[in-house]
């Protein structure tokens, strides 16, 4: 007896009167194209998208599925209806036409392409395809509604519920519920289309066009929320992460151009970048140099020891880490006017003025122009010793480990143990007072043939500049700190003396500053002219001539090979050391330029017209005009961070990024600002108050000297 639902399928049979040969059980509910393999596994025709016509009816393509329908035929596939849009017609009359859908949607992937395949006879479908021969075809001249159908936007609106009619009703389409009323209830059921699916999928490659075509007709039947869920999975797999394809030295190279909160960002994306940060001891180098909180090797090379001795389960990297993230907080509350830090005060020897000023994480030394050199405790402030021996005020003065050179009014160079406090050797020459010091340590100035280091010098040198006009060099006596020291130092004269090297003569006026490295050496003097020596030979390379007036102030610039000199004629000059000549003259103090610094991106005077200007020193284009002082500026230190000014009555502190005024780091000084120098951490001022003259220390990174102690787990510091 024949059903309704039969008797309608032979009258235009649908894909929806076809059988699943092994179950029984409906595939289109789970696999949307399942009625195109199952109707095509039993060799009837299909047209998709289109109402079938005598015309296209010979252009018509089979399907073969292999092994889902082996054996099947038309009497064993007629009771189970599977819905679907195509229109099957085993007798080759055309069902009554159906109004099309209209769908303005955006058009899904393209329809699949199968290869072509010939006509056979109907005897052809009891032959069993083979898993090389599983396709899934469609006409070429057809275009599939399945695929035009748009997918839900997982953005978009829920749709309200209702039935089916409701949820895929179209403006203009008559629509016909030919649904089966047989569903899959039963987890078995369910199982095995699942375990049918999955054998059918493991057939086809990956990648194919009938893989694509599953996905899409999934996607259709798919809810937004679902859909939504995908969109973000999918979003996230198609991500690829560039970096860490690359090799680690080029990853470590791009890393290299991010500042330090740009890197804290990429540390957090994922683990590899992470630990591409973690790894690099180079890195991290790079950019305490970069951000100038470190400024010399051996700046470098002194810190990471401590806090290796401090810290000895730290490896190189996060050594580095740990000093660049102490010296970023530190730099913050330089540029924090509400952070106050600890300050020492230091009475001095009497009223004199302090000449001159250096300190390190140990100590202070000071030398004044009462005669004698003051060494104090950083840390307790404590007075250690007092070095006395010149007999005229002591106006130049550095030292290098536990050894110290001055040079006084006295003419005479001396040379100190400072652990012992002892003078250990007097060096006459000079004929007038010693007015200006240099120490210059031995340094790497080429290759021999052999591919081995040049040095220069074999030993530390000491260069003293004086107003008799002439420059003496001197090999620098090294005494070890317990060493056994005469009582008396060795008084050496110019013809006896086995330390001196070499004497410098051709300037005309006072020598007013020096500045050199390995073997060149840069001096300034009042007859307006600075001279470039080498002091491998003792010869004047450069006359640089150019100022009017006396020149009180230079620096050289190894790295770009020129030196910078501030003169009396209110100008700054730049030369060039290859050549000898002025690079660019800065102009725009009014009054006689008597302090010059330099750092890496900074070029910074200061000037009795109470002004401190900034400049570029690759080009020489001013930056930033200081003002704020109301006197003359006496002395000034820099940095590519910050900048300290002092005059009388003030001690003031700028960011040389930007030009701007951040604090007032002394507000009780009532008479001059001596000298002033500073490092990442503390700023040591020479002052004079009260009547009398005082060392202020002001500490910046007191409160973490022991936090090392803090980081048991290394990792914590980033």
């Amino acid at each position: 007896m024949t059903s309704p639902r039969s008797t309608r399928s032979n009258k235009h049979a649908s894909v929806n009167s076809i059988r699943y040969p092994l179950s029984n059980i409906s595939l289109s509910s789970v696999l949307p194209f399942s009625e195109d393999i199952s109707a095509k596994a039993c060799e009837t025709r299909v047209d998709i998208g289109q109402e079938p016509d005598t015309e296209n009816r010979a252009s018509r393509k089979r399907l073969n599925t292999g092994g889902l329908t082996s054996g099947c035929s038309d009497s064993e596939m007629t009771d189970v209806a599977i819905d679907t849009n195509a229109v099957v017609d085993k007798t080759g009359s055309s069902p009554p036409s159906k109004k099309r859908l209209v769908d303005n949607s955006p058009a899904g992937p393209p329809p699949v392409t199968s290869p072509s395949a010939s006509s056979s006879s109907s005897s052809d479908s009891a032959k069993m395809a083979t898993p090389s021969n599983l396709v899934i075809s469609t006409s070429s001249n057809y275009t599939d509604e399945l695929q035009q159908l748009p997918l839900p936007s997982p953005s978009a609106s829920p749709i309200q519920s209702g039935n089916l009619a409701d949820s895929q009703h179209f403006e203009g389409e008559e629509y016909t519920d030919d649904h089966d009323s047989r569903v899959i209830q039963t987890k078995e059921e369910r199982a095995e289309i699942f375990k049918s699916a999955n054998e059918m999928i493991s057939l086809l490659p990956v990648g194919s066009s009938e893989v694509n075509y599953l996905l899409w007709s999934l996607l259709q039947k798919t809810d937004r929320s679902t859909l939504s869920s995908l969109q973000e999975t999918i979003r996230n797999s198609l991500r690829k992460d560039l970096v860490s394809l690359l090799p680690s030295e080029i990853s470590m190279k791009i890393f290299g151009y991010l500042d330090y909160e740009s890197l804290l960002r990429t540390s957090e994306i994922c683990r590899s970048w992470l630990k591409l940060s973690m790894e690099s001891y180079d890195f991290w180098k790079d950019l305490l140099f970069k951000d100038g909180f470190i400024a010399t090797a051996e700046e470098f090379e002194s810190e990471y020891d401590r806090v290796k001795l401090l810290n000895p389960h730290m490896n190189s990297c996060q050594i580095t880490k740990w000093i660049y993230r102490r010296r970023l907080a530190i730099s913050k509350r330089w540029k924090n006017p509400d952070f106050q830090p600890r300050r020492i005060t230091l009475p001095g020897q009497g009223p004199d003025v302090i000449t001159c000023l250096q300190f390190d994480d140990d100590k202070i030394v000071a030398g004044d122009a009462d005669h004698s050199i003051t060494i104090y405790d950083i840390n307790t402030g404590k007075l250690r010793s007092v070095l006395s021996g010149h007999t005229g005020g002591v106006w130049a003065m550095k030292y290098l480990g536990n050894i110290l050179a001055s040079g006084a009014t006295d003419r005479t160079v001396r040379i100190w143990n400072m652990k012992q406090g002892k003078c250990t050797h007097i060096f006459r020459g000079h004929t007038s007072t010693v007015r200006c010091l240099e120490i210059l340590e031995p340094k790497q100035i080429g290759v021999d043939d052999e591919g081995n280091a040049i040095m220069f010098p074999k030993v530390p040198l000491v260069v003293t500049g004086s107003r008799d006009s002439t420059l003496y060099v001197w090999r620098l006596p090294i005494t070890g700190e317990d060493e056994e020291l005469p009582d008396e130092p060795i008084e050496l004269d110019e013809t006896s003396n086995k330390y001196l090297v070499k004497v410098l003569r051709g300037h005309t006026g006072s020598i007013r500053a020096v500045s050199g490295s390995a073997n060149v050496l840069v001096s300034g003097s009042y007859d307006a002219n600075a001279r470039v020596w080498d002091l491998r030979t003792g010869e004047c390379k450069w006359l640089l001539s150019g100022h009017t007036e006396r020149i009180y102030s230079c620096v050289l610039d190894v790295k770009k090979n020129r030196c910078i000199s501030g003169s009396a004629d209110n100008t700054v000059r730049i030369w060039d050391l290859n050549t000898g000549e002025t690079v660019a003259i800065l102009e725009g103090h009014q009054n006689l330029v008597g302090l010059v610094t330099l750092s890496e991106n900074a070029l910074v005077s200061a000037a009795a017209d109470s002004t401190v200007r900034i400049w570029d020193p690759n080009t020489g284009d001013m930056k930033h005009v200081l003002r704020g002082h109301t006197s003359a500026i006496t002395c000034i230190q820099h940095n590519d961070n910050i900048i300290i000014s002092g005059s009388n009555g003030m001690l003031k502190m700028w960011d040389t990024q930007t030009g701007k005024f951040i604090r007032d780091l002394l507000d009780d000084v009532d008479g001059n600002v001596w000298q002033v120098k500073s490092d990442y951490r503390r700023c040591i001022a020479a002052v004079q108050k009260d009547g009398g003259t005082y060392i202020e220390i002001l500490d910046f990174g007191h409160s973490d000297v022991d936090s090392l102690r803090l980081y048991p787990n290394a990792d914590q510091i980033m």
